[in-house]
């Protein structure tokens, strides 16, 4: 996993993992989706973790988007958009 913090705010964090389709990327923000297992079914997890993360950055005043990796993983960055200076 590699993080990344720039002092414009921005976050970004991208992780190795199964390649992700770009039609189906969406879905992952969307609550109890999973990329590979119905949501009834045994898998790692259970499909919250990024409309957790969404839900996070919306109610910090942040937007979070990302992409697929074209090896597999993902690639999420989070723009803070009402940052107050900070001494």
């Amino acid at each position: 996993m590699d993080i990344h913090l720039t002092h414009t705010t921005r976050l970004t964090i991208r992780n190795t993992g199964p390649q992700i389709p770009e039609s189906r990327f969406g879905e992952l923000f969307e609550p109890f989706r999973r990329l590979h297992a119905p949501r009834t079914g045994p898998a790692d997890g259970v499909g919250l973790g990024l409309s957790i993360v969404a839900a996070i950055a919306r109610a910090h005043g942040a937007e979070i988007s990302g992409r697929p990796v074209p090896d597999g993983g993902l690639e999420l960055t989070v723009q803070f958009l009402h940052v107050e200076d900070v001494p």
